[in-house]
């Protein structure tokens, strides 16, 4: 299973609003970049690539291309029969295949080959765990839409199985690279071995992830509607923090008399009031102590 099956044969079970535009384009440089380590990987192991990659290093060691420049010459070849079936690319799809080219190349001059055989077995799995992971991440973002998608698509138009038309392809490109000399050998058994289960695992991970925080975001409303029916206010950390300050009692020293609060209440026409009685009341007699 090639990557680009990979893809076409995960998204038919996987059914996922897609996120923000800048999200997708963010899933597909991240996706895209583990996918280009993750065949740089199996490059620098030397012991077999991919179905895909074999057809583009057999193609690449003819023509005089890169590994990634192969690829994107394959691509181009099967999204003009997809396009001749009436199947035209997204953005995303010619953005996905972009992408994946330059990953390659880029990440194939930063490896190294390794010294041993336990570490180019170490490679293989490292290349099959991180190609799985790339899919995913391309997968969920809704960034898809490769050539074997489209190729899939067009044969479901004309009643044939998508699964036979990804069966189809991956032997197709498979026996095309073994026939240029690609680079065929056990790494590429493995990985048609391997990369089904690998990739439904990761799938399922990431699903369960996003069910886990779809219930938790449900569990939340409902708490809220639940207290909004029972009159209740929910406020958060710092209104909670700015209450427990007002209810703590204040310092004698910080208290203002209550007279002198009284008496900073006045206004000015109460006290004029009080001045003026004060000068119409007749003075008292004075008092003799036999009186």
């Amino acid at each position: 299973m090639s990557r680009h099956s990979a893809l076409s044969a995960v998204q038919s079970i996987t059914t996922k609003a897609p996120p923000s535009v800048a999200v997708q384009a963010l899933s597909l440089i991240i996706g895209s970049s583990l996918i280009g380590i993750a065949v740089a990987l199996l490059v620098e192991a030397g012991l077999g690539l991919a179905p895909y990659d074999v057809l583009s290093s057999g193609i690449s060691q003819r023509v005089g291309l890169s590994l990634g420049q192969a690829s994107w010459l394959i691509a181009a070849g099967l999204t003009s029969v997809a396009i001749v079936l009436g199947r035209r690319p997204s953005r995303w799809g010619i953005a996905y295949v972009f992408l994946n080219g330059l990953a390659i190349d880029a990440a194939s001059g930063i490896l190294q080959e390794p010294s041993s055989m336990s570490l180019r077995m170490g490679f293989v799995l490292a290349g099959i765990v991180t190609m799985a992971a790339g899919i995913n991440v391309v997968l969920h973002s809704g960034t898809t839409g490769g050539p074997f998608e489209l190729l899939a698509a067009a044969g479901e138009d004309r009643g044939v199985s998508a699964v036979k038309v990804r069966y189809g392809l991956d032997a197709g490109v498979l026996l095309s690279g073994v026939a240029l000399g690609g680079s065929f050998g056990p790494a590429t058994v493995a990985y048609g071995a391997l990369m089904g289960v690998t990739i439904m695992t990761g799938n399922q991970a990431l699903v369960d992830h996003r069910r886990g925080r779809a219930m938790r975001s449900k569990d939340e409303m409902r708490s809220a509607r639940e207290a909004r029916r029972s009159g209740l206010r929910i406020i958060d950390s710092r209104q909670m923090s700015a209450a427990i300050e007002c209810d703590r009692p204040k310092a004698p020293a910080m208290r203002r008399p209550i007279m002198q609060v009284a008496s900073s209440t006045r206004t000015t026409t109460q006290l004029r009031a009080a001045v003026v009685l004060q000068r119409a009341s007749p003075p008292r007699p004075p008092q003799t102590p036999g009186s």
